[in-house]
């Protein structure tokens, strides 16, 4: 039995190397004439959005720090509102200060001025009663109350010396009387008789004498010592009358003197007391113009706060200029994506062609047709989704960290 070999019968082998042939030719010419991907650049709108973004980036600072800058100087309106009203509190409390001085010096100076009407009135009743004695000094004396000045032993005196002299005269008498007996026995006794009785009458007569003569005598003498009384009790009044006069002069010039200094002092208490006044209307201004500052303060600081706010305004108004020109211009790079897709695909398949066309030959040869046979072209990703995702993640980013 022939053994039998297997291969390609000798007619076909003419048409397999054919085919290689092809195949070789047909690859060194297609070689790196494959059509290569292309990515669509970005869009005018992108690259706007691009520069936009990259121009917005601490866009916000000018304003926030306009904002900053406005806080701080309401923070420092503030503080000088403080201390304004701090000044004013101390104007304030001096004020009453002055005030109540003010007013301890008017009461003192009421307490010295009624001290002057007091000393005044002392002076008047003091001049009053030096008038009063002095009017009595005018009076003249007219002996009344001699006999306070009389001798209590005048009347003793008086009656002793009227005894001496009755005794005297009883003496004489007797001596007379024994004369008349020694003329009557001669003959003479009526002479006798005349004799006694004048004696008795003269010794009478002499008795009244001495006691009117001694009563005249003490009276003239207590006369005398009333007078002088009088006089010295008169020149004591003179002297305690100028001397009330005298008093009540000083005492209305004390008055005076005290009615001023009181006086004075109420002006400096009325003074003061003005002055206190004044500066606690200046406390007062003080702390409407603390009050003021303290407003402005706070205007100051909602300016400053809707600086800041404008500021990220600002920068989301923008943002929203962004998305908006990025989603423009990527849509805008989507379609170039697919334009240049579908030149690639064409390209494709015009490269493809000879490919197909000798496989289809191919098959024919091997017994196997290629009527059914598709090629499936691979999809490639669209890189710029995948860019644009990128960039939409980093703007997400940008938009948390604003």
């Amino acid at each position: 039995m022939a053994a039998q070999t297997s291969g390609i019968p000798s007619y076909l082998k003419k048409y397999q190397k054919q085919i290689l042939q092809s195949a070789s030719d047909l690859f060194k010419q297609g070689k790196g004439r494959m059509p290569q991907y292309q990515i669509a650049g970005m869009s005018p709108y992108q690259q706007q959005a691009m520069r936009m973004a990259a121009q917005g980036v601490g866009s916000y600072m000018p304003m926030l720090q306009e904002g900053a800058d406005t806080l701080g100087s309401a923070a420092g309106a503030y503080k000088s509102g403080l201390g304004t009203l701090a000044d004013a509190g101390g104007y304030f409390d001096q004020g009453a200060k002055q005030a109540r001085q003010g007013s301890q010096y008017f009461k003192k100076g009421a307490r010295q001025a009624g001290a002057g009407q007091q000393y005044l009135r002392e002076g008047s009743n003091l001049s009053g009663e030096g008038a009063q004695a002095l009017r009595k000094s005018q009076g003249r004396f007219t002996g009344q109350g001699y006999n306070k000045f009389m001798d209590p032993y005048l009347e003793e005196v008086v009656q002793a010396g009227q005894r001496d002299i009755q005794e005297q005269g009883a003496q004489a008498g007797n001596l007379q009387r024994g004369r008349g007996l020694g003329a009557a026995a001669l003959g003479g006794s009526s002479r006798a008789n005349l004799e006694t009785r004048r004696v008795g009458q003269e010794t009478a007569r002499d008795a009244s004498e001495f006691g009117a003569q001694l009563r005249s005598q003490g009276f003239q003498q207590a006369m005398d010592r009333a007078g002088s009384a009088f006089e010295s009790q008169k020149g004591r009044q003179q002297t305690a009358g100028q001397a009330f006069g005298n008093l009540a002069t000083g005492m209305g010039q004390f008055a005076g003197q005290q009615a001023n200094i009181g006086r004075t002092t109420m002006g400096a208490g009325t003074g003061m007391a003005n002055i206190g006044r004044t500066t606690m209307g200046a406390g007062t201004g003080k702390a409407n113009i603390g009050t003021g500052i303290g407003s402005l303060a706070g205007g100051l600081g909602n300016v400053g706060t809707a600086q800041a706010k404008l500021g990220g305004l600002g920068q989301q108004m923008g943002q929203s200029d962004i998305n908006m020109l990025y989603g423009m211009g990527q849509n805008q790079q989507d379609q170039r994506q697919r334009e240049l897709e579908a030149l690639r695909q064409n390209q494709y398949q015009e490269y493809m062609r000879p490919y197909q066309e000798l496989g289809f030959y191919s098959d024919i040869f091997a017994g196997t047709p290629s009527s059914s046979m598709s090629f499936m072209m691979p999809s490639m990703p669209n890189p710029y989704t995948q860019i644009g995702g990128a960039f939409g993640a980093a703007g997400s980013g940008y938009n948390y960290f604003n």
